[in-house]
């Protein structure tokens, strides 16, 4: 038979499930990670799989070794196996899939038997589980192929099941194969469920050497012999070279399933290379939602079958510069494509008065602007009190642009993001003073979408001839002006909008 066991990172307390199995109590597995230098005999082995070894990156057929974090697993019996991150895979067939290369140490020098596992997330799924890879959840499909990419099995998964059906003790049994998962502790009692301790696992047990669709059964007709389908890889000092597709005695055992890195996630992306700051951010696991969001935002905007307002590259711009945004604290609206930055200011306090800024405004003379408002993550409306001064500085440049406007690019109607809400409740930004708004579509189109165009260009442009002025930060420039010096600084050193114009006043 062959029995192999998935260990799957990311595990959360609330997700282990008691298993009152006697078979598999008081398990003492071992998980040791190495690097390559560590291992001379995998290092050995893998000489007849991949060449062009770089550093600790290793060039084969089906795609880069990650040589850097190799894990091994020991079983209760003393069984070893090894599990490596495979990079740039040649056969994924999206970019949520991916596979690890295993070698599970044969008895009596023989060798390893190897095979490759490559998992087919669902899309759905992994953006509702935050892209963290958990097998009593999975769906999807899981394949195992040898060397040569010969198909051995293949499974579905909905929701952590087989598809096939399962019996009272959460097995099933699918061409012959008995599949248990359960949760495994690691060095500890408790099974707390840190990283270093706590695994779930998946335990596929298959007679007669397993199924294949490409595989050569051989002697897989012995019902009491032991081993699994693969590639026979020789180590050690075994001469030769690798036999693929065949029937292994004595291959059974257990193997480490090893997810993708969110970095490494957004890296299989065309056009999007993170620097190792990028890296370090969104493999944090505190970072998690809002990684998820950031690819999840990716993927919806970059499947081939799928229009939506952005393209693929306008959604990897704009997810580019919201992971620069969150990186500094800032907070982005994914639906109205709209990045919160924080602009601080001095200690300067408004003490005039406040009104809600009406809808519609009416300018001099006479025109009717539409005015929307929108939530930020804060839950709190747009539509709030703010100085008389910013809604009269509004109103000024709105009539001022539209007399430089044609008839056809007139400005109609406005949306503002912010006034007071969505930049917290301490600090010394003009949110907060009651002095500036976010305005995010002009006529009811996103900013980020049209690019800067005429009515933007005319806008900011009139804003700046208002009288009290303070901050203009938009699509088309920065500036900046005192009113306490009468000084301009026209190429102001603050990051982001390009999806709004942050516009600010004081007397």
């Amino acid at each position: 038979m062959i029995l192999f066991v998935l260990t799957i990172f990311n595990c959360k307390q609330d997700d282990i499930q008691d298993v009152d199995f006697n078979s598999i109590q008081n398990q003492k597995e071992t998980i040791n990670h190495f690097t390559i230098e560590d291992l001379p005999d995998i290092e050995h082995a893998l000489n007849k799989i991949g060449s062009n070894t770089t550093g600790r990156l290793m060039t084969t057929t089906f795609g880069d070794l990650d040589l850097s974090d190799i894990l091994q697993f020991v079983n209760v019996d003393g069984k070893e196996s090894y599990s490596f991150r495979i990079l740039n895979s040649n056969n994924s067939q999206s970019q949520t899939d991916f596979e690890n290369l295993h070698l599970i140490k044969l008895p009596e020098d023989d060798g390893y038997l190897a095979y490759i596992i490559q998992w087919q997330p669902d899309p759905d799924w992994y953006i509702d589980n935050s892209y963290i890879f958990n097998i009593e959840t999975f769906s999807g499909v899981m394949n195992r192929f040898d060397l040569d990419y010969n198909l051995l099995d293949s499974k579905e998964f909905i929701d952590g099941i087989d598809v096939d059906e399962q019996d009272d003790n959460n097995r099933t049994m699918d061409n012959g194969c008995d599949v248990l998962q359960y949760t495994v502790c690691v060095d500890t009692d408790d099974c707390s469920c840190t990283p270093d301790d706590c695994y779930e696992v998946i335990e596929i047990t298959c007679s007669s050497g397993g199924g294949g669709d490409g595989g050569n059964t051989g002697d897989g007709n012995l019902p009491n012999e032991e081993g699994g389908t693969g590639s026979h890889v020789p180590g050690g000092s075994t001469p030769g070279g690798t036999n693929t597709g065949e029937f292994v005695p004595g291959g059974n055992g257990t193997v480490v399933a090893i997810p993708p890195k969110p970095s490494e996630v957004f890296n299989s992306f065309d056009g999007i290379t993170l620097t190792l700051q990028q890296a370090v951010w969104v493999n944090k696991e505190s970072n998690e939602e809002e990684v998820a969001q950031l690819l999840g935002f990716i993927l919806e905007h970059c499947q081939s079958d799928v229009v939506t307002e952005l393209t693929c590259g306008e959604a990897k711009e704009f997810d580019l510069l919201a992971l620069e945004a969150m990186m500094n604290g800032g907070v982005v609206e994914f639906d109205e494509l709209y990045i919160s930055v924080n602009v601080p200011d001095d200690d300067y306090v408004y003490l005039g008065s406040k009104e809600l800024i009406p809808n519609p405004l009416v300018l001099s003379n006479g025109d009717e602007i539409t005015v929307t408002f929108g939530t930020t993550k804060d839950l709190i409306n747009a539509n709030q009190p703010v100085s008389i001064d910013l809604i009269d500085g509004i109103k000024f440049a709105i009539e001022e642009a539209n007399s430089n406007l044609s008839s056809t690019d007139q400005i109609t109607s406005i949306h503002i993001m912010a006034t007071t809400n969505g930049h917290g409740s301490t600090g010394s930004s003009n949110h907060l003073k009651a002095t500036a708004v976010d305005i995010s579509r002009i006529n009811d189109q996103k900013m980020i979408i049209t690019g800067v165009n005429d009515q933007i260009i005319q806008l900011q442009t009139s804003m700046d001839n208002f009288s009290y002025v303070r901050e203009n930060f938009g699509p088309y420039f920065k500036h900046k002006y005192s009113i306490e010096t009468n000084t301009w600084n026209y190429n102001y050193n603050v990051s982001g909008h390009n999806d709004h114009i942050h516009f600010s006043v004081r007397r």
